[in-house]
């Protein structure tokens, strides 16, 4: 029975070793014995053993520590906290030896080191070191050691975060403190102790009444009791403080409790921001802001601001006055709707230039008003950017040029009846000879009208005499925009010698011209109206350049611009154009007429003799085509003044020019409604030879009542311009309210481009030009009835 106790007890005994050992590698705790023995010469000998947990924590099998303290400390601890090892080793050890047996034991002491494993790592340990002397008298020395290299790491990192923490609190430009409930500082930053001339550890344990008056001791307390019985913070509440010197400063202040772990509020941390500056800049700027709004307001322009998302955040009055809306619905939107769905897109791409370019852009674009009209503004774009370069909008100034346009186009009126005015002499002359031929032969026809071949022979000469001067007529009134011009794909060499033909009467005899036209040439989109008006007044200019007579020049070439030939304008684009270059003999240019040449009303010539617009606006012209103008001239070497004018992708058409053949005629009936006794005599005399039926009516009034009375006819062949108030295309529109589907004929000396615009951009018409031959008469009316005849 005392076996089986036995057995029992050592059982447990074991187990409860076992779960000793398990939490000493839990608790990475290791131990270790050293026996202590005097030898006769009076040294003192140590040997220690080290238990297996303790072996592990050292990284060394157990036999391998077996050794004296010295060589244990020297074989495992740290070269820098060896000789401290050292010394409190030796130092207990004596201690330890020197107890007699019946002594007290010496009182136990810790020691914390690092030590360095076979592998390099370096860790952190604590040794609990106590001496013990047995009932023999043997001197035993006890130790543990636990790897603390985690705790002493945290310790290390949560050193560092409150170093780092501090270091915060100290730089921020704010006061940091925290009181207790009873208003006595805990802590201080070094921001408040600066405040008040005291270093940081002053302020521990003190008071607010150490360092303010009564009353802003009061004022102070009743700010941390709110907080207290809240348990919320108090955020941004402005104060007044007023120091003992006199100085009044502003603050911002917010509050915060912090509680202890029951919850409840233990400490109040207080933040104060010193606005002083602040304030005094805040003023500064409402001041600056409302001097820029007065200047804003008071500008007799429109200004606008937007975001990087192009969003309006200002406008100021002029603009809510123009568009009607008030400001505060026109702020976070853009404008773009009220552009003029005709200049977006344009408005839009200006917009994208500036911002490829960083430099400020100007557009020109109609806005739309509050009472739904529409009116024309310059607008100049800056692009606005941080210090870092970062797009943050730009700004918008829009100036009313509605008026300035039409002034400008009424000198533009002016500058065309001055080149109208210079040709008109010359073609006067040309035109009198003409009437002179027409004039004669009918005469002599009147003399012999039974001499039949010589009638013919003399009819023939007149005609062709008229057949020119109708082409001369049509030259001045297409240069004179009485005729519907518009933008479109031209030869340039077909349009030189036309206005070539045009311009030779207007140039004394001592001027010779030259054209120069390259083959192949490319075509060109431009208005033609407008290149004919450039070239008359670069050739006028060339013709005033050489008083003394020389040689006008008139040059056409295809030129490509790129890397290796770039353009002479750093805003043209890299492309294709068509080179047209007017050049003359005479006096030249100095360097400082040339750099004024293009700009508007500068002139070398006398009072009364020019405007000082043609060569502007011929530059105009040119940069809103995308082209370049481009002036190359010396005083005594004369003047080339080149046209960039881009490249059209496709192929100009020929000018096609009828073959003769006979008239085509049918049997229709058409009405015919003509003011001119004469001409409508003579329209319905040639028609009527054509094989037509004719009704006649002089005014809009008569042939409506025709249609009204019954009358049937196949064709409305009218003038445009009619007595009585009713033009040509107004009468087609109420006939076909009677007669769907009536086919028509317009004819005019003239087409007022507001008159039939519509018609002709549908292409619902024809127009007949007056003056015109039998010939073309009967094509245009059997191509407005059809071409196959009934």
């Amino acid at each position: 029975m005392e076996s089986v106790k036995n057995n029992r007890a050592d059982a447990l005994l074991r187990e409860s070793e076992a779960f000793l050992r398990r939490a000493h590698r839990m608790a990475r705790l290791g131990h270790w014995v050293s026996t202590v023995t005097t030898e006769p010469d009076g040294s003192v000998k140590v040997l220690t053993r080290y238990g297996t947990a303790a072996a592990e924590i050292l990284g060394r099998p157990p036999d391998a520590l077996d050794a004296t303290d010295a060589h244990f400390i020297e074989q495992v601890v740290h070269p820098e906290d060896r000789a401290a090892c050292l010394r409190m080793s030796a130092q207990y050890t004596a201690m330890v030896a020197d107890r007699p047996a019946s002594g007290t034991t010496p009182a136990y002491y810790d020691n914390s080191y690092r030590i360095v494993r076979p592998d390099g790592e370096i860790r952190h340990v604590n040794e609990l070191v106590e001496g013990v002397v047995a009932e023999d008298g043997v001197r035993y020395i006890l130790g543990t050691i636990q790897d603390v290299t985690e705790q002493r790491q945290a310790e290390a990192a949560l050193a560092d975060s409150r170093a780092l923490l501090r270091e915060i609190i100290d730089s921020m430009p704010a006061t940091i403190s925290v009181r207790d409930t009873q208003g006595r500082y805990v802590f201080a930053n070094a921001e408040l102790a600066k405040f008040h001339g005291r270093p940081v550890d002053w302020f521990p344990g003190r008071t607010l009444d150490e360092l303010y008056d009564e009353g802003y001791v009061r004022h102070v307390l009743e700010a941390d009791r709110q907080v207290i019985l809240s348990g919320r913070p108090h955020r941004f509440h402005r104060t007044d403080y007023r120091d003992p010197r006199g100085f009044t400063s502003s603050w911002l202040t917010s509050r915060a409790p912090i509680h202890d772990a029951a919850g409840k509020v233990k400490y109040v941390v207080s933040i104060g921001l010193d606005i002083s500056e602040l304030k005094q800049m805040q003023a500064a700027l409402q001041e600056s802001e409302g001097r820029f709004r007065s200047l804003a307001d008071n500008l007799p322009a429109l200004i606008w601001m937007c975001d990087e998302t192009g969003e309006c955040i200002f406008l100021n009055r002029q603009w809510s006055a123009y568009t009607g809306r008030p400001v505060e619905e026109e702020l976070g939107h853009g404008f773009a709707e009220s552009i003029h769905p005709e200049d977006r897109a344009k408005s839009l791409e200006v917009e994208r230039q500036m911002l490829a370019s960083r430099a400020h852009m100007t557009d020109e674009y109609r806005l739309r008003g509050a009472d739904g009209s529409y009116r024309w503004f310059l607008d100049t774009l800056v692009p606005r950017f941080s210090a870092d370069g970062a797009y943050l909008g730009h700004v918008g100034v829009l100036i009313d040029i509605e008026d300035r346009r039409a002034l400008e186009e009424k000198l533009r009126q002016v500058q065309r009846l001055e080149v109208i005015g210079t040709l008109a002499g010359g073609i006067a002359h040309d035109f009198n000879n003409l009437l002179t031929v027409v004039i004669g032969n009918l005469d002599l026809i009147g003399v012999n009208p039974q001499n039949t071949e010589n009638v013919k022979r003399l009819s023939r000469n007149a005609l062709q005499a008229a057949e020119r001067g109708a082409e001369l007529v049509h030259r001045m009134v297409a240069f004179s925009r009485q005729q519907t011009l518009n933008p479109a794909e031209i030869a340039p060499n077909e349009l030189v010698m036309r206005v070539s033909q045009m311009l030779r009467p207007s140039l004394s005899a001592n001027i010779a011209v030259e054209l120069k036209l390259a083959d192949g040439l490319w075509p060109a989109i431009v208005d033609t109206g407008q290149l004919e008006d450039s070239i008359l007044n670069l050739a006028i200019n060339a013709r005033d350049a050489m008083p003394d007579g020389g040689i006008l020049t008139i040059e056409t070439a295809n030129t490509v611009f790129d890397e290796r030939n770039p353009s002479p304008d750093p805003d043209m684009k890299p492309g294709a154009y068509v080179r047209l270059t007017v050049a003359d003999t005479g006096v030249g240019m100095t360097p400082e007429v040339r750099a004024q040449a293009v700009q508007p009303f500068f002139t070398t010539k006398g009072v009364g003799k020019g405007s000082g617009l043609g060569l502007s606006m011929v530059y105009g012209f040119v940069k809103q085509s995308g082209g370049h103008l481009e002036i190359d001239s010396a005083p005594g070497r004369g003047c080339r003044i080149s046209l960039y004018l881009p490249r059209s992708p496709g192929t100009p058409e020929a000018e096609a020019k009828p073959e003769a053949q006979a008239p085509l005629g049918g049997d229709e009936t058409v009405l015919v409604v003509e003011d001119d006794e004469l001409v409508r005599s003579y329209v319905v005399e040639q028609l009527r030879g054509f094989g037509y039926r004719i009704v006649e009516a002089r005014d809009a009034a008569a042939a409506l009542a025709l249609v009204d009375a019954g009358q049937s006819f196949d064709l409305l062949f009218t003038d445009v311009m009619l007595p009585g108030g009713m033009l040509g295309p107004e009468l087609l529109e109420q006939m076909r309210r009677r007669k769907p589907g009536l086919r028509a004929l317009f004819t005019s000396g003239y087409s007022d481009n507001h008159v039939l615009a519509r018609e002709r951009d549908t292409g619902a018409v024809r127009l007949l030009q007056k003056p015109y031959s039998r010939q073309h008469l009967a094509a245009e009316i059997r191509a407005a009835l059809g071409d196959t005849p009934r």
